[in-house]
């Protein structure tokens, strides 16, 4: 996986978008995770 962008929502939030390292899952769709994560929480 790599990280494809990154939002930051609020001052402490932010949001990863990360896509599979090929661009394309085995079932041939582009497969993107969000990951949200959160700083002093």
């Amino acid at each position: 996986m790599r990280c494809s962008n990154v939002y930051d929502l609020t001052p402490k939030t932010y949001v990863f978008k990360l896509m599979n390292s090929s661009g394309v899952s085995e079932s041939g769709e582009s497969e993107k995770v969000l990951l949200l994560m959160e700083s002093g929480v």
